[in-house]
């Protein structure tokens, strides 16, 4: 049995990805914020605190297994709001989340098992796209990806892929849906996905990604996959 840890695991794509993942089989350990409804084990983090994260890495008992997969998933699309109105600090929240948790972790793994085969970080249409009134979320989802690449060419013993599931339909589109669209035209397009049923359910991405996960080779390392 396969052991796989993922992050952000409370609702949404996160629980989805937990919920497949114990269904077919595998050893789940999950990281959030917040508990779990999974019957699963589930470590407590804000990873926004990166010394709390950087903690529980090193004393944390149900960390201390071999995980064949590490499954990047919490993120935080960050205030809607112009880019020259994004403080250093509001940007630098969200790095924390999307972008400096993930390397705390891949780091730890990378230094503590050599066991860990995949490390797949889901990432977003965002990170090759400027969106109007989303700095935060598509500076940090970015430079997420940057970091997958780079990590594939340094670590040829390991599988680092970046996952684009598409708009889903979870909470982070509760958000979207009351922006002004004459303030940020582009988030008219999710509106509209979200007016005719068009977003994908978390329950419909987290298979896909779970398939995904499945079939990569080493080969694929470095990609960025839009599924």
């Amino acid at each position: 049995m396969q052991n796989i840890l993922i992050t952000g695991i409370t609702k949404g794509l996160g629980f989805q990805l937990a919920q497949n993942s114990l269904e077919r089989g595998y050893n789940v350990t999950g990281i959030s914020r917040n508990k779990s409804s999974i019957n699963t084990s589930n470590i407590l983090c804000d990873l926004g605190d990166l010394k709390n994260l950087n903690y529980i890495l090193g004393k944390e008992p149900n960390l201390k297994k071999d995980f064949d997969t590490i499954i990047l998933n919490a993120g935080t699309l960050g205030d809607i709001k112009n880019a020259r109105e994004v403080t250093n600090q509001e940007l630098l929240q969200s790095l924390n989340v999307n972008f400096f948790a993930n390397k705390l972790i891949i780091d730890h793994f990378l230094k503590n098992s050599n066991f860990t085969k995949r490390f797949i970080f889901i990432s977003s249409g965002a990170s090759t796209k400027g969106y109007t009134g989303w700095l935060s979320y598509c500076c940090s989802k970015s430079i997420s990806d940057s970091l997958i690449r780079v990590y594939a060419k340094e670590h040829q013993k390991h599988i680092f892929i970046s996952i684009s599931p598409g708009a889903i339909n979870t909470s982070m589109q509760k958000s979207i849906q009351t922006t002004d669209i004459n303030q940020f035209p582009d988030m008219k397009k999710f509106i509209e996905l979200n007016e005719t049923s068009s977003l994908r359910s978390p329950k419909e991405a987290s298979i896909k990604i779970i398939d995904h996960i499945e079939k990569v080779s080493y080969s694929d390392s470095g990609m960025f996959l839009k599924i």
